[in-house]
């Protein structure tokens, strides 16, 4: 109870700054402390309030067609049915994600922008880079989304957990980034942990045994792969190339390009291609990531085929066809393809897409911290499709495009947060 119901025996620590050398946790004050108290507050126990919502159902039929990336791990489950259960990882995705669409027509609109507040502070700490002059900003948010509680939902719910966030940007310039130093990073490690030992023998040794054979194990392949079959060396190389080199996954085919993507390639790139030969693959990874076509996603619940490739955020484009040529390849005059016997390596992968421009989401802007507090969300104009020939390189980031039927626009949300392990 020290530190709760009387001094922590951290106070006895020589010039330690109990304040400053504690780090906020975000993952238990943020995501299972601060977003589950307010869904509560919304959905539970508050009939006759303003902010009282009382039918559930509508923010799980706007998002039952929801299909995520490969970064929000967790898929979306019914509030009406598993509220209860929802891990951290899910309480983040609703509030960085979901909440600034599903809540605009459920929430009146002055407790609709005293959310974008919260949701525009945490968009801006979870960037991979922060410029302090940023964290400034988002401590102008978190302070003002604090000072509303009273006024719209009562003194009484001002929690513990909501002070706590007053200390999140300072941490923020003292430690980095929340992702950085949350407990997820622990979550992860345990999991990770179980999978190293297997019965109830001799665990700690199974651990130690398992994570050193694990570590070494690049050791062992330069040791080894080189007196394997061609095959097995080909495989090793692929799946230890280096994360930046586009590695396209699958069992390749030769087809022959369709006349406009070998138009569109070598206007966009200056290119006279000798060969229109080419493997066409529905799935590819780049920088540790996996992307695919909009037709593979089609059967699965993951879709990793929407990408922004621009800056300003003003296009996103879906992905239709993953392209491999050689670029050396002249067997149009000579008669010998040099494709099929190609290294990964040796390939130039193209992205043949279905571009959308993307029109502002009506505004809401906040005086106290200067920002439009929806700039980070786009209409989606389906009516202006286009398409375009890109290379993996130019990919900026993953997109999350939630449908929302047929009498409204489609909201187009970037997936430019840094996504701690869940």
């Amino acid at each position: 109870m020290q530190g709760i119901k009387g001094p922590s025996i951290l106070f006895f620590i020589p010039f330690f700054n109990v304040i400053t050398g504690v780090i906020p946790d975000v993952m238990h004050c943020a995501y299972l402390g601060v977003v589950s108290q307010f869904i509560k507050l919304w959905l539970i126990g508050s009939v006759g309030e303003p902010y009282y919502i009382p039918n559930v159902s509508l923010i799980d039929d706007e998002l039952s067609r929801l299909k995520v990336p490969n970064e929000i791990l967790r898929d979306f489950r019914k509030m009406s049915d598993n509220l209860g259960d929802w891990k951290a990882s899910e309480f983040r995705n609703f509030l960085l994600f979901y909440s600034p669409v599903v809540l605009k027509k459920l929430l009146p609109q002055v407790y609709y922008k005293q959310w974008l507040l919260f949701v525009g502070a945490m968009r801006i700490l979870l960037q991979k880079t922060v410029p302090e002059s940023e964290i400034n900003i988002a401590q102008l948010m978190i302070y003002k989304f604090v000072a509303l509680i009273p006024e719209l939902y009562g003194k009484e719910h001002v929690s513990y957990n909501v002070h706590v966030l007053l200390h999140v940007t300072e941490g923020s310039k003292h430690w980095g980034a929340p992702w950085a130093c949350s407990a997820f990073l622990y979550e992860d490690a345990g999991g990770l942990i179980k999978r190293l030992f297997h019965g109830s023998n001799s665990i700690a040794k199974q651990i130690f045994r398992n994570y050193l054979s694990a570590s070494k194990l690049r050791d062992y392949s330069r040791h080894f792969i080189p007196l394997a079959e061609e095959s097995v060396r080909k495989f090793y190389e692929k799946m230890d190339g280096p994360l930046y080199y586009p590695s396209v996954i699958g069992s390749q085919k030769i087809d022959l390009m369709a006349p406009q993507i070998i138009i569109a390639i070598e206007r966009k790139f200056g290119l006279l291609l000798g060969c229109h030969n080419a493997f066409l693959d529905e799935r590819f990874a780049v920088n540790g990531k996996l992307f695919t076509t909009k037709s593979y996603c089609s059967k699965f619940k993951k879709d990793n085929s929407i990408i922004c490739t621009n800056s300003p955020f003003n296009k996103v484009n879906i992905i239709g066809k993953v392209i491999s040529i050689h670029p050396n390849c002249t067997c149009k005059t000579s008669g010998k393809c040099l494709l099929s016997n190609s290294n990964f390596y040796e390939l130039k992968v193209f992205l043949y897409c279905d571009r959308f421009p993307l029109l502002q989401f009506p505004t809401c802007y906040d005086e106290f911290s200067g920002r439009n507090l929806t700039s980070f969300m786009k209409v989606v104009d389906r009516d202006n499709i286009s398409t375009d020939i890109i290379v993996p390189i130019e990919i900026r980031h993953k997109c999350l495009i939630i449908n929302r039927g047929q009498d409204e626009s489609d909201i187009c949300i970037p997936c430019n947060i840094r996504f701690e392990k869940d």
